[in-house]
């Protein structure tokens, strides 16, 4: 896998590489669009986001807004996803999943950090913390007041997509963070341990693909792909850390 500089020859590099255009087969074909995140330079030691108090947090709260893998380099929490859903979606994915989207208060943090909700998934917060927390959240698309979520969990979900990721704090613990990507289509996918995502049965043809991590924003706003039915795989898109580090 070839690695791609993040330098304004990027999009010209990536439309070579991806030759964008009409899709050359398969109409009705599904692929799957595979790649990496990786951070070039040397990335710092962030010191806790809270110290350990004895009661919340018992432990001290990592800060986990810059995770980078030591030995791949690979960023995690990355939301990669459409820009837009797309014409077609395929048959196992045109229904949101039954599962509820489950998220942990623990420790005073939020668990996971980030993850993909779609429009009409029930969202499900449980607080495992001895005292109550206030999850606030900033919404453009959608209006929810904030809550107070005692032992008993709490349910809800959301009507219409984000344009930009959703961030979630606490009123009582700021230091608190999550985000939630809220889309209308399936095709999304977070970066794990080795930065590494994968979108499975996407259409194929040309769709616009959107990088975005918490501490820079987007890393890449439209990135256009042409995917082919069966695998297709990106090169790493490679972030220095100075970008990561500017606040």
């Amino acid at each position: 896998m070839a690695d791609v500089n993040r330098t304004p020859g990027i999009f010209l590099w990536l439309a070579l590489a991806f030759a964008i255009g009409e899709p050359v087969a398969g109409e009705e074909g599904w692929g799957s669009l595979q790649g990496q995140v990786v951070v070039i330079g040397n990335v710092p030691q962030l010191g806790p986001a809270a110290p350990a108090n004895g009661l919340c947090p018992s432990v001290d709260v990592p800060n986990e807004s810059l995770v980078v893998d030591a030995e791949s380099g690979g960023l995690r929490n990355v939301a990669v996803y459409l820009r837009k859903a797309p014409a077609r979606i395929h048959p196992e994915l045109q229904t949101p999943t039954e599962r509820p989207a489950q998220m942990l208060l623990q420790n005073c943090r939020f668990i996971p950090r980030m993850q993909i909700v779609r429009t009409g998934q029930t969202i499900e917060l449980t607080n495992e913390d001895p005292l109550d927390h206030s999850p606030r959240w900033y919404p453009f698309a959608n209006s929810l007041p904030a809550y107070s979520i005692p032992a008993k969990p709490q349910t809800f979900e959301f009507a219409k997509a984000e344009r930009i990721p959703l961030k979630l704090t606490c009123d009582l613990h700021p230091y608190m963070t999550a985000w939630w990507i809220l889309l209308d289509h399936p095709y999304a996918a977070i970066t794990d341990a080795q930065g590494r995502f994968r979108l499975e049965n996407l259409p194929s043809g040309q769709h616009e693909l959107v990088l975005w991590h918490e501490r820079k924003g987007y890393l890449n706003k439209n990135l256009r792909v042409q995917v082919e039915p069966g695998d297709n795989a990106l090169p790493s898109v490679r972030i220095p850390v100075a970008e990561l580090l500017e606040q």
